[in-house]
């Protein structure tokens, strides 16, 4: 997923070593990587040129906290679709 997106968010605690791991992943496929712990860790200035982002989550990272970071990055960015994120945690969204 990260090489189809310019941008990813990679959801979870800072010392969740599944969470570091996908963020590592994220930056080394050539995304924009973000790790945050939830939703106000979101920067609208993020999503300035981006077709699309990619969100991936940690497997402890609950469902509730992901379903707000995805909510966030909708009323940020104005996005119109957005593929199911609640499979597998991981979402591509299309921006504008």
């Amino acid at each position: 997923m990260a090489k189809e997106n310019k941008l990813m968010i990679v959801v979870g605690g800072k010392d969740s070593a599944n969470t570091k791991r996908l963020y590592a992943i994220s930056k080394k496929a050539g995304a924009r990587a973000y790790h945050i712990e939830n939703k106000n860790g979101i920067s609208k200035n993020w999503f300035k040129d981006v077709g699309s982002v990619g969100v991936v989550s940690g497997a402890s990272t609950p469902k509730w906290i992901v379903d707000e970071v995805v909510g966030e990055i909708r009323r940020l960015s104005q996005i119109k679709t957005a593929d199911d994120h609640r499979y597998l945690r991981s979402s591509v969204m299309n921006l504008r």
